[in-house]
């Protein structure tokens, strides 16, 4: 089963990228074929049996003096029975024909946060003190750190600070006034934040559906969409908190890849737009705070109206409008 493992180091963040596919699982886009006659034991089968999957061990590594590493334990397991030829379940929307493109996804089956490596202190784990993260057993209790497989919807209401790392959640997550972190996790479906709280969505996260944000009045703290894969559409409208969905530093917050189109619009809270990778158009309107547009890669329209104050430059787009036109 081919892999691509691909760790990056972003500031105080490692970004954990590996992509394993097997066009031999039920169907998956070499079943059939000769490729997949060894796939099982039974001479002549063409598939793998029903409900197979590959398993995985991830863990961190240090580097030693003399080049040879070290485990030190932290890390995850996972399952992955994703059957496509791109390889990877963040990958929705290719040119490849409909018989490619896959299904599956992925499963994370355990975490380990605390290092067995003796000499060494964690100190925190995606911005918080290291501990287990519980497993959330209500759709309606996500208050506090979470992690694992959830069936069905989660709701964040005003009062609830919802973190959920390295995980699964099958349906919609609906942020009602509340705050929310997601790092490492696959949605199922869409995510709708508004009314107020503060969000961080990503790195390393799969919505399967669309992300809107919308309606979150006026707020200092800075929220963010980074390094994370969007299959349909981002939409960021009529909000007075300001957002970076990318910055200008990878660093600190990477570009996203997003299926559909890019929407941001009616925001009276400053946003900066930096570095995405947008399958549809990106559309940029009637913002009355500073808007930046900088390094976005746009497979269709890139167009900017009606914006109060807007910078931006190095932008590729099948064809810029407006505002964006120069940049």
């Amino acid at each position: 089963m081919p892999a691509c493992t691909l760790p990056i180091s972003a500031g105080m963040t490692l970004t954990f990228h590996d992509a394993p596919a097997d066009g031999c699982l039920p169907g998956g886009w070499q079943v059939g074929t000769a490729a997949c006659t060894d796939a099982v034991l039974a001479p002549g089968a063409k598939s793998e049996p029903k409900g197979s999957f590959g398993g995985y061990q991830t863990h961190l590594a240090g580097v030693n003096f003399d080049g040879s590493a070290t485990d030190l334990g932290i890390g995850f397991t996972w399952t992955s029975n994703y059957n496509g030829k791109t390889g990877g379940t963040s990958i929705k929307k290719t040119e490849l024909a409909a018989d490619e493109n896959g299904t599956g996804g992925v499963t994370i089956t355990s975490v380990n946060q605390i290092t067995t490596y003796g000499g060494i202190t964690v100190t925190g784990v995606n911005g918080a003190p290291p501990a287990v993260p519980a497993t959330l057993g209500s759709g309606s209790t996500c208050h506090g750190l979470y992690s694992g497989t959830f069936n069905g919807d989660v709701t964040v209401s005003a009062g609830q600070t919802c973190t959920f790392i390295n995980g699964y959640i099958t349906g919609n997550v609906n942020v009602n006034g509340g705050n929310l972190v997601l790092s490492g996790v696959l949605i199922g479906k869409n995510v709708q934040i508004v009314g107020g709280g503060t969000f961080s969505i990503g790195p390393s996260t799969t919505i399967n559906g669309n992300l809107e944000i919308h309606n979150i009045p006026p707020g200092a703290a800075q929220n963010q969409v980074c390094g994370s894969t969007v299959s349909g559409n981002l939409q960021f409208h009529n909000n007075g908190t300001p957002v970076q969905i990318g910055s200008a530093s990878e660093s600190v917050c990477v570009g996203n890849i997003i299926g559909g189109n890019l929407e941001v619009h009616n925001n009276t809270g400053s946003t900066g737009i930096f570095n995405n990778t947008v399958g549809g158009n990106l559309d940029d309107h009637n913002n009355t705070a500073p808007t930046q547009v900088f390094r976005n890669s746009v497979r269709q329209n890139l167009q900017c109206v009606s914006n109060s104050l807007i910078t931006g430059a190095g932008n590729a787009a099948g064809q810029k409008q407006g505002q964006c036109t120069g940049f």
